[in-house]
């Protein structure tokens, strides 16, 4: 199914969205010829200055910059000052970003246990982690590791009460996402797993995802680069969506709050059957959105043939 269907992209806006919208069946046996897009005038690009000397930790540094480093180091020792843990050292920036280097580099050598990347046996010894950082100084980083004053905290006025710990953090990374890179033309949804396995009422668990039980994303990506231009953390009937949509499906009310800021843009978004539906294509192509994926027959204004087929 696609948003699109027929002639040019201004005379879809100029006909409403049932006059637009054209059931037709497509032969499984001979190539369907590729439907029409709305002009995409957007230049894909990005927002920095870059040269041929830049490193990794250039590229790393513009995500995790003195911003958001500074909202991290502050937080975390004024946690630890009240806490008065004798064992504790001032946090600095460059063992912060050492701390953030040690856990990515723990996602390319990956070990059954934490105390084993500290291991001195000679079969599993990695001694990088050992010479970059000390495990006890690691270990004491990664509890007290801190994004928010608690004591300003007030669930009855905080905004988004649930995520109130990492809220910060989560505007930053996606205002960052955003600011620094104009996607491609095409873009898709895709869902993410966070391990976590502590308790919290809105924990998901997805079988088939490597983690299994965890935080879930929702994500936009181009589809070219993979690159995440926008994420929603679901947090059940907390979930925050954008306030134009709240009537609508679960679904379209994913969608809609994922692609606020590219709609209007020409932009065309490929999605599963979990989240297409004559509904959110009439909203798309009203916002000069193309839409392309699978739906289930029984959605909502599917026609009826298909429905009796099913």
């Amino acid at each position: 199914m696609s948003s699109l269907e027929g002639g040019s992209s201004a005379s879809l806006l100029d006909n409403s969205v049932s006059n637009a919208k054209i059931w037709c069946p497509i032969s499984t046996t001979i190539s369907p010829l590729p439907l029409p897009r709305f002009q995409f005038t957007n230049v894909p690009s990005i927002s920095f200055n870059i040269n041929n000397e830049a490193t990794v930790l250039d590229f790393v540094e513009l995500f995790l910059d003195q911003n958001l480093r500074k909202i991290v180091l502050d937080e975390t020792n004024r946690f630890v000052e009240n806490k008065r843990d004798s064992k504790w050292i001032w946090l600095t920036d460059d063992e912060l970003m050492v701390f953030f280097a040690t856990n990515i580099l723990m996602l390319i050598i990956k070990k059954p246990t934490m105390p084993q990347y500290w291991s001195k046996k000679k079969i599993i010894i990695t001694l990088i982690f050992k010479r970059i950082i000390d495990r006890k100084q690691f270990l004491l980083i990664k509890k007290y590791m801190h994004f928010y004053e608690d004591t300003n905290f007030n669930a009855s006025t905080h905004p988004n009460a649930k995520l109130y710990k990492i809220l910060s953090i989560d505007s930053y990374l996606n205002e960052k996402f955003q600011s620094l890179y104009t996607p491609d033309e095409d873009v898709t949804i895709d869902e993410s797993l966070m391990l976590f396995k502590g308790r919290l009422g809105w924990k998901q668990y997805i079988p088939l995802k490597k983690a299994k039980f965890g935080i879930k994303s929702y994500m936009l990506c181009e589809s070219k680069s993979s690159y995440v231009w926008n994420f929603v953390i679901y947090m059940g009937k907390g979930t925050q969506y954008d306030p134009n949509y709240v009537s609508y499906s679960c679904s379209t009310k994913i969608v809609t709050t994922l692609l606020k800021l590219l709609l209007g843009k020409e932009y065309c978004l490929t999605t599963d059957n979990f989240y297409m539906s004559p509904e959110l294509a009439d909203i798309l192509i009203q916002h000069k959105t193309g839409n392309y994926g699978t739906v289930r027959a029984n959605r909502k204004d599917m026609p009826n043939e298909l429905k009796k087929k099913n």
